[in-house]
């Protein structure tokens, strides 16, 4: 998945600036427009009870920071910020977001419902909001002295609850709430184990772009759950967790790359599995979605113990994220047959960002583009994944989704050219899935994020059997 945002900066999907226009970004998740990430990890809470004593109070505070912004005092919003959404999102670029939903949604009517979701550091409120042409989720996230520490806007689709897809056997595998990694980067993580008596293979999945959650959940969707409960009925253990940024946004240093924001964790997670005794530490693999399995070639080079015993890349980019964020804002875009001057100003801005990207002088570490600090983009220039991976010596599985405009043909075509020729490399495309590894028709766009689907149920298949087939060490 493509959802730019590595820390503590402001976060948005799709690799597209937050001032885009609302309307194409309806269907996105985490984010659909804007605003700040900076808080621990919220999933696996339950909702409180209406006779939560705090329930009335949260839901005045965060109707009164919509009313405000309805009203126009922007700056009575900022007010309340944190520190750490007070250095991601300035007065000027909350003002641009709130009147780009404006522009998209019509004017705003009412409030139609409310849900506090409390976790110990925070209280998550989710209150739907109805404007002239659509209803949305303002997700706003207090501290526990009241201080707005995260504020998003979700397709209504979010709050969907998610139904198990045909291929779960429930009854033959059983979830685990774990803990991965060291102090002080611990992650809540779930473990899929098989109801089998003989060690099992087992894979870890490591997300996309952005501080994802450990369903790395898109919209109505949650790939990483379908992937982990279908693996698991085919007798494959699975490890999911969520992403550091997501849990440490705000600790993380300002110097940051992809080493510490996924690779660390990746061989944290392969210490976790190997110390399991149902789990055959010779069949430890490791998928990597999007991002992630650009950086296949990385966590290789870092497993210096060869613990693991092979990958699948997932909707795997091999060109630089930069010109990715410059094409898919394009296709965007385009995707209603037209680009207005606003737009091509848009297109205009974030092309200068690529360039600046590309040109950067790695001096002053403070600085960011796209919400990245330069450390993290000069880790990554030059990197050619498809190129790196030709050192892979384990097995390696490539998938691809014929729909996925996020990661395209010319992606999959690298890895074609680099690997073909490798006789334990396999390259699958799927003609009728997204990025997400989810099935539609006609041309990908991210309004179906918004629909609720699952990993195709051959993705799944092909990952088991490959999986399986592969010998223990």
């Amino acid at each position: 998945m493509i959802q730019f945002c590595p820390a503590r900066s402001t976060c948005f999907p799709s690799e597209t600036d937050m001032s885009l226009p609302f309307r194409y970004m309806i269907g996105f998740v985490s984010v659909v427009c804007a605003i700040a990430f900076a808080l621990p990890c919220c999933l696996g809470q339950a909702p409180a009870t209406e006779s939560d004593p705090r329930s009335n109070e949260l839901e005045q505070s965060a109707q009164e920071l919509v009313q405000r912004l309805v009203d126009g005092h922007i700056d009575k919003v900022v007010e309340d910020f944190d520190s750490a959404m007070a250095a991601a999102l300035s007065q000027d670029q909350l003002r641009e977001v709130w009147q780009g939903i404006e522009k998209g949604l019509g004017k705003f009517e009412r409030f139609e419902s409310f849900r506090l979701e409390p976790i110990p550091t925070h209280d998550i409120t989710l209150l739907t909001c109805k404007f002239a042409n659509s209803s949305v989720v303002a997700k706003i996230v207090f501290a526990k002295d009241g201080k707005v520490a995260g504020l998003f806007f979700l397709p209504t689709s979010a709050l969907v609850e998610y139904t198990a897809p045909d291929y779960f056997d429930s009854d033959s595998f059983e979830e685990t709430q774990v803990a991965i990694g060291q102090a002080p980067w611990m992650l809540p993580a779930t473990f899929t184990l098989p109801k089998v008596s003989d060690k099992v293979p087992a894979i870890i999945l490591v997300h996309g772009s952005g501080p994802n959650d450990r369903d790395e959940s898109v919209g109505a969707n949650k790939p990483f759950k379908d992937l982990a409960g279908g693996l698991a009925s085919k007798g494959i253990a699975v490890l999911r967790y969520e992403k550091r940024t997501r849990v440490h946004g705000a600790e993380l240093p300002p110097d940051l790359t992809v080493q510490e924001e996924t690779i660390d964790d990746v061989i944290a997670a392969v210490d976790w599995l190997s110390q399991r005794k149902n789990v055959d530490p010779s069949r430890i693999f490791v998928l990597g979605h999007s991002l992630g399995g650009c950086l296949v070639p990385r966590m290789d080079a870092t497993d210096s113990s060869n613990r693991i015993a092979g990958y699948v890349i997932m909707a795997g980019n091999t060109r630089p994220m930069e010109d990715l964020i410059s094409e898919q804002t394009a296709y965007i875009l385009g995707l209603d047959g037209e680009v207005s001057d606003e737009e091509q100003q848009h297109l205009a801005e974030i092309n200068k960002q690529v360039e600046q990207v590309k040109s950067l002088q790695f001096g002053d570490q403070s600085q960011s583009l796209f919400g990245a600090p330069l450390a993290y983009w000069s880790d990554l220039a030059g990197y050619q994944p498809h190129e790196k991976a030709k050192s892979i010596t384990e097995p390696v599985l490539i998938l691809h989704g014929d729909r996925d405009y996020q990661v395209t043909a010319k992606d999959f075509a690298n890895w074609q050219n680099a690997l073909s020729d490798r006789a334990n490399v396999e390259l699958k495309s799927y003609p009728n899935l997204n990025h997400l590894m989810i099935e539609g028709s006609g041309p990908s766009q991210p309004e179906e994020y918004a629909i609720p689907g699952h990993v195709a149920a051959e993705v799944i298949n092909d990952i088991a059997q490959w999986i399986i087939k592969q010998p223990a060490g």
